[in-house]
């Protein structure tokens, strides 16, 4: 299904890069849309992106998704649609 796949790839991102397994992180997300009239709204775009998030926590980046936090969430027009993920550790 969509889900497990999401969390694959993730998963297929990473392999063979060392993760550090942080207990906390926080993340970016930067959704990118052709027509500036497809923008999701923030809610739905982090929802559409759960999986990828857990797939975070089974590829060994963080521990638990429960220290996983957004930082930031934008729009933006481009040439090509796609999701920008950027996850960065908390320290503390």
């Amino acid at each position: 299904n969509a889900r497990k796949n999401a969390r694959r790839i993730v998963g297929l991102l990473l392999n063979g890069h060392h993760q550090p397994r942080w207990a906390r992180a926080e993340y970016e997300l930067t959704w990118v849309v052709t027509n500036a009239s497809h923008q999701p709204d923030e809610d739905n775009a982090v929802r559409a992106c759960k999986s990828y998030l857990d797939g975070l926590q089974d590829a060994g980046v963080i521990l638990n998704d429960k220290g996983l936090r957004k930082r930031s969430f934008t729009n933006e027009v481009g040439e090509a649609e796609g999701v920008i993920i950027r996850v960065f550790p908390v320290k503390g």
